[in-house]
C-alpha cells in the first residue's frame, strides 16, 4: 500500500542475509508473545474473517513490528508494522551520531541506491534506465531521468566520429 499503490523490488544485498535470518529468529519470540496474549496483526482485504487464526499466526507476522498493539480505535487494538516515523528517528539519529553534516533522511536512500545503481550499470544505458524506473516505481521515464543529474560528468569522452574505424 506504498505510493501510487505500486509495488517496488529492491535486491537484498548478501550483506544483509545474515543479520536479516538473526532478525527473524529472534522475532520468532516477540511473534509467540503477542500471540498468547491474543493480539492479532492486521491482515488486508478482510482475510481475518475469511481465516480467524491468521491473524495469530507466524506467517503473517509483521517483519518489523510496532513495539505495541495500536491505540487507534480503528485498528480495535491489533498490532501494525513499524510506524514510518519511528523508522526516520532512528535514521535521523544515524545521521547525527555518525556526524554526516549535510541533510539526509529515509528518501536519501532511495537516491543513494539509484544513482549508485546506474553508475555500476553495465551495457545498454537506455535498458539500464528503464530497469531503474521498474525498481523504483515510476510511470514514467522522466521522473527516473532525475537521479541523471547526480552521475558524476563524463569529460574525458571522445566523439564517435574520432572513434570510428578506417573504412
Amino acid at each position: 500500500q506504498g505510493k501510487g499503490d505500486k509495488d517496488r523490488t529492491v535486491p537484498l544485498p548478501e550483506l544483509l542475509v545474515e543479520p536479516l535470518q538473526k532478525h527473524i529468529r529472534n522475532l520468532e519470540q516477540t511473534h509467540a508473545d503477542f500471540s498468547a496474549q491474543k493480539i492479532a496483526v492486521t491482515l488486508p482485504d478482510r482475510l481475518d474473517k475469511k481465516y480467524p487464526a491468521a491473524p495469530y499466526s507466524w506467517e503473517w507476522f509483521w517483519l518489523f513490528p510496532a513495539t505495541a498493539p495500536s491505540a487507534d480505535p480503528k485498528w480495535e487494538g491489533k498490532l501494525w508494522h513499524i510506524h514510518p516515523s519511528a523508522v526516520q528517528k532512528a535514521v535521523k539519529r544515524a545521521i547525527l551520531a555518525a556526524r554526516i553534516p549535510k541533510k539526509a533522511g529515509c528518501h536519501t536512500f532511495r537516491h543513494s541506491f539509484a544513482t549508485h545503481w546506474l553508475e555500476n550499470a553495465e551495457g545498454n544505458h537506455e535498458i539500464a534506465l528503464k530497469r531503474l524506473q521498474e525498481l523504483l516505481g515510476h510511470k514514467d521515464v522522466r521522473t527516473t531521468m532525475i537521479y541523471l543529474h547526480l552521475l558524476p560528468k563524463l569529460d574525458n569522452v571522445a566523439s564517435p566520429l574520432d572513434c570510428r574505424k578506417a573504412a
